[in-house]
């Protein structure tokens, strides 16, 4: 729900442990409760493709989308920048098949 009264009475009575109920009566809201329709995870393999478009490498969430109530979306989208900037170090800027490299990586 987006409603901030029933999103802490929901805490308060249906999850296991109260804390989390404590912790949300004792908090400032920064916003207004948000809410998301889209949990499924979603991971294209480009990767897999038999060509690859020199100088295309695709990260973050054109690569995976991930349900945001993990909060991993973030991590994978550094990870990937990270293997990038490893890719990118190890071969050097303009290696012919870099970005073929990096999307594998």
């Amino acid at each position: 729900t987006s409603d901030t009264a029933a999103f802490e009475r929901y805490a308060r009575e249906e999850l296991r442990h109260p804390l989390i109920a404590d912790l949300l009566g004792a908090a400032v809201p920064e916003t207004e409760v948000s809410l998301t329709r889209a949990t499924g995870n979603r991971r294209f393999f480009y990767e897999r493709m038999k060509a690859w478009p020199e100088n295309l490498v695709v990260v973050g969430d054109a690569l995976t989308a991930l349900n945001p109530v993990y909060g991993h979306g973030m991590s994978v989208a550094a990870q990937g920048a990270a293997a990038l900037r490893a890719t990118v170090r190890r071969h050097g800027w303009g290696t012919p098949g870099l970005a073929r490299r990096a999307q594998r990586a």
